[in-house]
């Protein structure tokens, strides 16, 4: 069992998931699986997928009707076998030591998530937007003592990814923290 679950919904982007893919398969972090569900692609990023899990055995694919990106998350939140899950937009890349540094504190903490800094890019101009959340290290929360507090921070998070600082793709979660929580689909 992987301690690590990486969930990456996919849809028409063949020109960026490579870029993305191979920046999670090249970490230094290695204890993984990469889920890819492919939301009905029209492009050849289906295909893309399919080469990736034949070439590498922590790599599993699902393809399914066009449902939104929520809708490719809960599938993937369904079938992860790791401890712990993280979400990673198809169209990004990570730094090859994104899941250790994500890793490290939520073993050594004992926490149920874990978030970091992330940086945005501007399409158009190719350049760093400096959208900047943490500096320099993780952050790190317990919900322990309170389940209501944490089934409330949850159900905000997954209902209205723009929260910021909550975009899902900075943060690790403890898997078995979701329970029966999942993305609003259809946003």
């Amino acid at each position: 069992m992987p301690k690590v679950s990486v969930i990456v919904p996919v849809y028409n982007v063949e020109k960026l998931l490579e870029r993305c893919l191979n920046s999670v398969l090249n970490q230094s972090f290695q204890d993984f699986e990469l889920l890819l569900i492919d939301d009905g692609s029209k492009d050849s990023s289906g295909q893309i997928c399919d080469n990736y899990a034949k070439k590498d055995q922590r790599v599993r694919v699902w393809h399914i009707p066009n449902g939104g990106q929520s809708a490719a998350r809960n599938l993937g939140i369904d079938n992860v076998y790791g401890t712990y899950i993280a979400f990673i937009d198809s169209d990004d890349f990570v730094e090859l030591d994104y899941l250790e540094q994500l890793y490290q504190p939520m073993v050594e903490y004992e926490a149920d998530v874990v978030s970091c800094r992330y940086i945005a890019y501007s399409k158009e101009r190719d350049e760093e937007v400096k959208k900047i959340i943490q500096e320099n290290q993780a952050k790190v929360y317990h919900f322990r003592t309170n389940h209501d507090v944490m089934q409330d921070f949850l159900e905000k998070e997954f209902k209205d990814d723009r929260n910021f600082p909550w975009e899902s793709y900075a943060n690790l979660y403890k898997t078995e923290l979701l329970g029966e929580i999942r993305f609003e689909v259809g946003r």
